[in-house]
């Protein structure tokens, strides 16, 4: 379950992708792990700075704790981690509230 609607997801990952850098990594053995898409990370970070729980809450196989903390000290130092986070808090004052009774899939009619 997304941390934000993809009505304001979507937005947000445009908003931050034309930020980014294209990267052009060529590992004259290609021998190395892929890199994990910065989609996939970015989506993990949006549900941290909604939710506020611990990068090894988050992480599973498509992306480790590990790899968050980098992404995220790799965007700091380009300075877009700020406005991803300014971005997100503005995003999710916008979004919709559910009802307890919307939100728990275990409800009793």
């Amino acid at each position: 379950m997304p941390a934000l609607p993809p009505s304001i997801l979507e937005p947000l990952w445009v908003q931050f992708a034309a930020l980014l850098r294209t990267r052009q990594v060529h590992h004259p053995l290609g021998c190395h792990r892929p890199r994990v898409p910065d989609r996939v990370v970015f989506d993990k970070l949006i549900q941290i700075l909604v939710c506020g729980c611990g990068y090894r809450r988050i992480a599973d196989p498509t992306c480790s704790a590990t790899t968050l903390r980098r992404r995220r000290d790799e965007w700091i130092t380009l300075g877009l981690a700020e406005r991803l986070s300014c971005h997100t808090a503005q995003a999710a004052s916008k979004a919709p509230i559910m009802s307890s009774e919307e939100a728990s899939p275990f409800s009793v009619p």
